[in-house]
């Protein structure tokens, strides 16, 4: 009764282990599932104007218009390069010398469009300045026939923007989509190049995108030609740590060259896989007792054998298995190599144990049993033949 209960305990402790087991499982696995969904959340909502990202005051649909389009576009933090033929800066966040470049670049020849209008790229031309007394709700209808490029834009989705005013512009700029106050878009000639200088980003983002004709002025401001190499200048874009880095070195650890979110991702990761590492490679408490296997007692397994082979009518197999094992035991017995062939093995049993030939060929090499008397009958010949070897004779000749 003790061993019953004792066993009965050790079953109940290891259900219990297992239980305790998956339950550890489940909440790792709930935990990297809220990780991802935090880290997809982040990298998806968290700040407008995001090139990637994915929710509704961000840009990932921008991106993905212009190069479905045919475009060739870049997201970078850096000045666009000579070989760029158009830029958008969404939101300026650059200081002089990076803004400087960009107008330099602007002056070679590129077509920069602006949509921050606190930005200073939007007030480089003279007298240039947004009107914040004048915001438009909704949508704006209007025509600019004086910029070809965006003659079939009618209506534009510009939530809450600002207008430019029409004082003092510079020689050359051209105003688009009016109101009362002033333009929502103003065109203005710097150098061999143009800066285009809109109210707002609004028709830029996801959520408003695909509404009325926002994604005919992306494509008519930035890609007006499939294969038009176009760039979105942004500090939030891969490369904005790099260009923001006092020194050009990999220093500062292993997630240094990582944006800002990526960093917190890889951080996190990196301490839930040494938590799974650490609970895994030492297991805390006392060492939880193992059910032994169940040993089957050799009489039973031989019965159970042989029942299949009677079963299934294997006389030849059974047969096999009972040579095998007496030619193993004469040789073992008698020191001869078990590669032996049947005929040595039984001239040379014959001639040391002085059983007849006849009798020890019945037991190392016989015929296939054609019923199961024969096999019967090599069964005793094999186990003749193993007690003769276990006690052989005083004498080499046979008694009768």
């Amino acid at each position: 009764m003790t061993a019953v209960l004792s066993r009965g305990g050790l079953l109940a402790e290891s259900r219990m282990s297992g239980r305790a087991r998956a339950l550890a499982w489940a909440g790792v696995l709930m935990g990297i599932a809220v990780l991802v969904l935090v880290v997809r959340r982040s990298s998806g909502d968290g700040t407008p104007l995001d090139p990637e990202g994915t929710g509704e005051l961000g840009a990932k649909a921008l991106v993905l218009l212009l190069a479905e389009g045919g475009a060739d576009v870049r997201v970078s933090a850096r000045p666009p390069s000579p070989d760029r033929r158009t830029a958008i800066v969404l939101r300026d966040t650059f200081d002089q010398a990076r803004a400087d470049d960009i107008m330099g670049w602007v002056r070679g020849g590129g077509t920069l469009v602006v949509t921050d209008p606190a930005s200073p790229l939007t007030q480089a031309q003279p007298y240039l300045s947004p009107v914040p007394s004048a915001p438009t709700d909704g949508d704006l209808r209007g025509s600019c026939r004086a910029i070809p490029a965006l003659a079939a834009i009618a209506t534009i989705p510009t939530a809450q923007s600002l207008v430019y005013d029409r004082a003092g512009r510079a020689p050359g700029a051209v105003g688009c989509f009016s109101t009362d106050d002033g333009d929502w878009l103003v065109a203005t000639p710097v150098g061999r190049g143009t800066v285009v200088a809109m109210g707002g980003a609004g028709p830029f983002v996801n959520a408003r995108l695909d509404r009325a004709d926002a994604a005919g002025l992306a494509m008519a401001l930035l890609a007006p030609a499939p294969g038009t190499p176009t760039q979105i200048v942004s500090d939030l874009a891969p490369d904005a740590a790099e260009v923001g880095a006092d020194e050009p070195t990999g220093e500062g650890g292993a997630f240094s060259g990582l944006p800002g979110r990526g960093r917190v991702a890889g951080i996190q990761l990196l301490v839930a896989f040494l938590g799974a590492a650490l609970w895994r490679g030492r297991r805390l408490g006392r060492p939880v007792p193992e059910d032994p296997l169940v040993q089957i007692p050799g009489s039973e397994l031989v019965l159970t054998v042989g029942n299949l082979y009677q079963k299934g009518r294997h006389r030849r197999r059974a047969a096999q298995v009972l040579v095998q094992q007496a030619r193993r035991a004469v040789t073992d017995r008698l020191g001869l190599p078990r590669s032996s062939d049947p005929q040595t093995i039984v001239e040379v049993a014959s001639s040391r144990t002085g059983v007849p030939v006849d009798r020890v060929a019945a037991a190392v090499a016989p015929p296939d049993p054609p019923d199961d008397e024969a096999l019967v009958a090599l069964a005793r010949a094999t186990q003749a033949l193993a007690e003769t070897l276990a006690h052989p004779p005083a004498s080499n000749s046979e008694q009768p």
